[in-house]
Order: structure tokens, then C-alpha cells, then sequence
């Protein structure tokens, strides 16, 4: 058996490292079942983790600049920056604890889902 996600499964789910994702983990490992991976779904999930740990990443920094100016001395807080983030967002897939079988994509149909999903992000990011 080989079940596919869609990208916002992968994403309201914390990107499948939630509660149910780990139900879902047990009964597909359980089954012996495979999930499969198109690539552009890897491609939008991939992009969607990067833009929500650095938007989490900001939220932080700027709870911590509030901090600071109420108590006047806070200590630093460590966060991941630009290469830990791309190492984090590049083996992702590799840890996700599912038996993973990739599905290629020809380019043809890459490249109307990458425009898609790129002008859906710039129409987002203008309101």
C-alpha cells in the first residue's frame, strides 16, 4: 500500500510530527505501507517549512526584544540561523520516521505547479 499526502496534511499536522501523525506513522508502519512522495509536494513542503521556522524564528526574536526592554537584561536565546535552517529543511524527509518512496515529476508538469505555488506565495506576501 502507498498513501499520498497533500501538502497541507504534510503542514497542519506540524508537518507530520504531531499527535496524529505519529497514529498515522504506527498504522501505516504497522501495514508495512510506503507513503509516496510526489516531487512537487516535497518542493511545497519544503518551502513552507523554511518560510514557517523563519516566521517563528522573527516572532521569537521579537518576544525576546519586548523582554529585553521590560527587565532591562534578559539572557540571549539561541536560534537557528541560515545553514542549520537549510541542513534542517534539506534531510527533513530523512527523518521523518515514514518509509518514503519518491515519485518524480516530468518537467513539464514541475513547472506549472512551481509557478502555481510561487504566484500563490508573492499574491500572499503583498497583503
Amino acid at each position: 500500500m502507498i498513501v499520498v499526502f497533500d501538502t497541507n496534511i504534510w503542514k497542519a499536522n506540524l508537518y507530520l510530527r504531531s499527535e496524529v501523525a505519529a497514529a498515522v506513522k504506527f498504522f501505516l508502519n504497522k501495514k508495512s505501507a510506503k507513503v509516496g512522495l510526489p516531487e512537487i509536494v516535497k518542493l511545497e513542503v519544503e518551502h513552507h517549512l523554511r518560510k514557517d521556522i523563519e516566521k517563528d524564528r522573527s516572532q521569537i526574536i521579537s518576544g525576546h526584544s519586548k523582554l529585553l526592554a521590560y527587565f532591562g537584561k534578559i539572557h540571549e536565546v539561541k536560534l537557528p540561523e541560515g545553514a542549520q535552517i537549510d541542513e534542517l529543511v534539506a534531510g527533513y524527509f530523512n527523518e521523518t520516521g515514514f518509509d518514503i518512496k519518491g515519485v518524480p515529476l516530468r518537467w513539464s508538469q514541475k513547472i506549472g505547479q512551481a509557478v502555481k505555488v510561487y504566484s500563490t506565495e508573492e499574491r500572499r506576501d503583498t497583503r
